[in-house]
C-alpha cells in the first residue's frame, strides 16, 4: 500500500497502529444515510478488508443526507457505487459486496464471528433485530445506529448503552424484542437524546414520495443532512478507537 496516502493519519496513531488497521475486517450492514458515511470513514482509515451489505438502489429521495446519493449515480446499486468509492480512495483495499436484504432466510450467508467488527446501520426493526440477536450471540464485536431521523440537534447526539437510550422508539422495540428472545440488550449504540419530529404515517405520504418497502408502504420521516452522517462518522470513530484501544467501552 502506497503509505503516503495515509501520511497524516500515520501522523496521529503512529506507523504501528497503521499497520494494525491495514489487517482489520469488518462488515456493515445497511448503506443509507448513517452507513454510508461510517464506511467510507473506516476506509479512509486504512481499514484493509470491508464487506457491505445493502440490497438497495439509490434513488431521489435520498439526496438530502446520503453519500452516495448524487444526480449521476440515481438508479444505481448502492453496494457497487460504495465498492468503487473505497477503491478509488484506497486502491489496494479488499471489498466484498453483497446486494442482498439481511434477514433470517440470509443469515447463515454470512460468518460474523470472522470480523473484528459488525456495524448495524439497518434501519428496518426486524432485520434489526435478527442482526442483533445473531451478533449478541456469537459474542462479536458490535456498533449499532438508533434512529438518526426527525431530529436537529448535533449536539444530542450520544455514544452509549443501548440500556440507557430515552427518547427513541427504536431503540424500546429493540430492547424489547431481544429480551422476549432471552438476550440483555447490552450493545454500544450511537443515539440521540432529542425528542424526535413525528414522521408521516403511510396514508398521508404523498403518492409521488411514497416508500415502498418490500411491496408495503411505510410511513416517512423527516431527516436533513448533517444528523446522519454525525451518526456513521461517530459508529466508524468508535470502530477505530476500539482497534487502537484508545478507550474503555461503556458496556
Amino acid at each position: 500500500m502506497n503509505l503516503e496516502r495515509f501520511l497524516r493519519t500515520e501522523i496521529l496513531i503512529g506507523r504501528e497502529n497503521l499497520e494494525k488497521l491495514q489487517t482489520k475486517r469488518v462488515i456493515i450492514f445497511g448503506l443509507g444515510g448513517v452507513g454510508s458515511y461510517a464506511i467510507e470513514a473506516l476506509g479512509r482509515c486504512a481499514i484493509g478488508e470491508i464487506h457491505i451489505v445493502d440490497f438497495d438502489c439509490i434513488s431521489k429521495s435520498n439526496i438530502n443526507r446520503q453519500l452516495l446519493a448524487l444526480e449521476s449515480t440515481l438508479g444505481k446499486s448502492k453496494v457497487e457505487i460504495m465498492k468503487l468509492r473505497l477503491e478509488d480512495i484506497n486502491p489496494t483495499i479488499k471489498v466484498i459486496t453483497y446486494e442482498s436484504f439481511f434477514s433470517n432466510d440470509t443469515l447463515e450467508d454470512f460468518s460474523l464471528e470472522d470480523f473484528d467488527y459488525v456495524l448495524d446501520a439497518i434501519d428496518s426493526l426486524n432485520p434489526k433485530v435478527t442482526l442483533l440477536e445473531h451478533t449478541l450471540k456469537k459474542k462479536c464485536p458490535l456498533i449499532s445506529s438508533m434512529g438518526a431521523g426527525g431530529r436537529l440537534d448535533p449536539t444530542a447526539i450520544r455514544i452509549g448503552n443501548l440500556i440507557d437510550v430515552i427518547n427513541d422508539k427504536l431503540a424500546s422495540s429493540v430492547r424489547k424484542r431481544l429480551r422476549r428472545r432471552g438476550l440483555e440488550p447490552n450493545i454500544e449504540v450511537i443515539y440521540s437524546i432529542e425528542k424526535a419530529i413525528p414522521s408521516i404515517p403511510p396514508e398521508d405520504v404523498p403518492d409521488e414520495n411514497n416508500s415502498i418497502f418490500r411491496g408495503r408502504k411505510r410511513s416517512l420521516n423527516g431527516s436533513i443532512s448533517y444528523i446522519p452522517s454525525i451518526f456513521g462518522l461517530m459508529m466508524a470513530g468508535t470502530v477505530i478507537n476500539h482497534f487502537l484501544n484508545k478507550y474503555q467501552k461503556g458496556i
